[in-house]
């Protein structure tokens, strides 16, 4: 299992984003399916987070959702108050 995928963000339209999703998608996959053969703690399916810049949210969040079909993205954005209802949600991609 991957701890972390550093990227060096410069130039637009190299494709970091839907690389990073491939990432995160098939981490998630091979997580699920040691979980799935040994069910120990250590191999339970767990969210990962994005962090963005606030213009990226909504395009991370719709590209989740075109590319793949076992992540489930929760855009996690706005103020305080509207960020309340999210707070027990578990098993999502985390955008914020």
């Amino acid at each position: 299992m991957s701890i972390g995928w550093p990227f060096i963000i410069i130039d637009m339209g190299l494709g970091k984003t839907l690389q990073s999703i491939c990432i995160l998608a098939s981490d998630h996959y091979a997580r699920s399916k040691k979980y799935s053969q040994v069910k120990s703690p250590d191999c339970a399916p767990c969210p990962s987070l994005v962090v963005c810049p606030p213009t990226l949210t909504g395009h991370w969040y719709h590209e989740i959702l075109n590319y793949t079909d076992t992540l489930k993205p929760l855009l996690y954005s706005g103020n305080p108050k509207d960020r309340d209802r999210y707070y027990y949600y578990y098993g999502y991609l985390f955008i914020f």
